[in-house]
This record gives C-alpha cells, sequence and structure tokens, in this order.
C-alpha cells in the first residue's frame, strides 16, 4: 500500500503539467455542476415565491371570440391556437 502511495506521488511529480491540467479540469467540472444546480434551485424557489404571491383568491379570465366564418376559423386555426387574430386576414 505504502509502495503504490510513493510512486502515485512520483508519477504526480514528473509530469505536473498534466497534474495542473487534470486537477483543473476537474475543479471546473465540480464547479459548473454546483453552479447549475444551484441556479436551478433558486430559480425554482423564485417561481415558487410567484405563484405563491397570487393567492388562492386570483381568478384567471380566458376570453374567446367564437369564429362566424369559415375563413375566419381557418385563419385562426392555421395562426397556431385558439386566441382570436388581431387584423383577420
Amino acid at each position: 500500500m505504502f509502495t503504490a502511495l510513493k510512486q502515485s506521488i512520483k508519477a504526480l511529480r514528473a509530469n505536473r503539467a498534466r497534474t495542473a491540467l487534470t486537477m483543473l479540469g476537474i475543479i471546473i467540472g465540480i464547479s459548473t455542476v454546483i453552479l447549475v444546480l444551484s441556479a436551478g434551485a433558486g430559480f425554482r424557489s423564485l417561481i415558487n415565491a410567484e405563484v405563491a404571491s397570487y393567492g388562492s383568491n386570483t381568478l384567471f379570465i380566458k376570453t374567446q371570440v367564437p369564429p362566424t366564418t369559415k375563413n375566419r376559423a381557418a385563419s385562426a386555426s392555421s395562426a397556431g391556437g385558439d386566441f382570436p387574430q388581431l387584423f383577420p386576414a
């Protein structure tokens, strides 16, 4: 066990540049993972706080205007959704 540790330290000292670059890569990789996970947790708490600020007595109303002609119905469905067009063709 002691000889293996001694050989590994000798190999690390012999290849200083490779050792430094490997350590730098590991440090950058671990830092990136920690940063991404903490940013995700921060955004999650921000969104939860924003949704909680609405309260339980908030009412959302979505208005829809039914199409009156076939042309408007076709253009509304091709526009990509249930929302009425502001400037029908």
